[in-house]
């Protein structure tokens, strides 16, 4: 129900490409202590002109973590999920509104989450639209999947597992102009404190509530948590500079490689002058990098190499011709 877009450096948001995705359920699997183990949605897609087709002809498709749905251009993750709580109020006259809307989950553990619900009452119930906003109902409160009940009098609410085992909620009910045709945005977590603060906004009530439980205020209106559904959170990705990225991660693992195969070695000459015509003094040095067999015999090979000196072996053959 609710999406942000955020372009590239480069992208103002045109020619995007034409796809469709219709998410048919969320599974959550978790492990004894809670520990999530796998998230799946099936979903059903379809792109270009099967777009206008029938949706029961779309391609199905099991999304899960780490297994996105790829199309020709664009990639769909499952990102995340949560809950949303179903309360339905039910005004003294009997009309009734429901809404399901969807709670932040401020535990990432065990899904403790935090919400708020507006209602406007029926127009008939208030013909004035100045009392009628004076009777606006606000709902904030806690939605724990799997209720456990901590304090004094065991009334704190949290969450003891993340999947849905025994729902419920901890709620405060407020009546009063709950902002809701101010024009100013709202969110849709929490309850803005100024109205609460200036009291626009007064408590009525606060209880908890468990599966298909009501509380009943004092005018008469009932409210009744229903239950509850889980959200998923998708994102839609797209990125042409894919294929760069993956250019430029090879070749900066290949010359990885090769800077390992080299050998690296340091080499030090000095030449210093020895006075009165006696000629120069040449001393050199040198350090392996990494700790190699043989660098002493390369080493020697090189000394010889760069003073011009000969071989010892082929000194040690000219000896031997010599003395026969």
């Amino acid at each position: 129900n609710y999406d942000s877009f955020r372009a590239g450096a480069l992208f103002d948001g045109t020619g995007l490409h034409d796809f469709c995705f219709q998410a048919h359920d969320f599974v959550g699997d978790y492990l004894p202590n809670g520990q999530a183990e796998m998230f799946t949605s099936n979903v059903s897609y379809a792109e270009g002109e099967d777009i206008f087709t029938d949706p029961e002809t779309w391609d199905d498709y099991e999304l899960k973590v780490n297994h996105p749905l790829r199309t020709d251009n664009n990639r769909i993750y499952l990102q995340g999920h949560g809950f949303a709580p179903t309360i339905t109020v039910e005004w003294p006259n009997g009309e009734t509104r429901t809404q399901t809307v969807q709670f932040r989950p401020d535990d990432p553990t065990f899904f403790l989450s935090s919400g708020v619900m507006r209602f406007d009452p029926p127009a008939g119930m208030y013909p004035d639209l100045y009392e009628r906003r004076q009777n606006q109902l606000a709902i904030q409160g806690l939605f724990a999947p799997t209720a456990s009940w901590d304090g004094e009098n065991n009334e704190l609410l949290t969450s003891s597992f993340p999947s849905m085992m025994d729902p419920a909620m901890a709620v405060d009910i407020y009546r009063g102009d709950a902002g809701l045709d101010t024009g100013t945005a709202q969110s849709i977590f929490d309850l803005d404190s100024s109205l609460v603060h200036s009291g626009q906004l007064q408590r009525i009530d606060r209880v908890n509530l468990t599966m298909d439980e009501s509380v009943t205020l004092d005018d008469g209106t009932t409210v009744t948590f229903n239950g509850a559904n889980e959200f998923a959170n998708f994102q839609i990705s797209y990125d042409p500079t894919q294929k760069w990225v993956l250019v430029s991660a090879m070749t900066m693992l290949i010359c990885l490689v090769f800077s390992l195969v080299i050998k690296r070695r340091r080499i030090w000459i000095r030449l210093r002058p020895l006075g009165d015509d006696k000629g120069t003094s040449i001393e050199m040095a040198g350090l392996a990098r990494t700790d190699r067999a043989g660098w002493s015999e390369e080493f020697d090979e090189l000394y010889r190499d760069l003073l011009e000196l000969p071989d010892p072996d082929e000194v040690e053959e000219d000896a031997l011709f010599t003395e026969d």
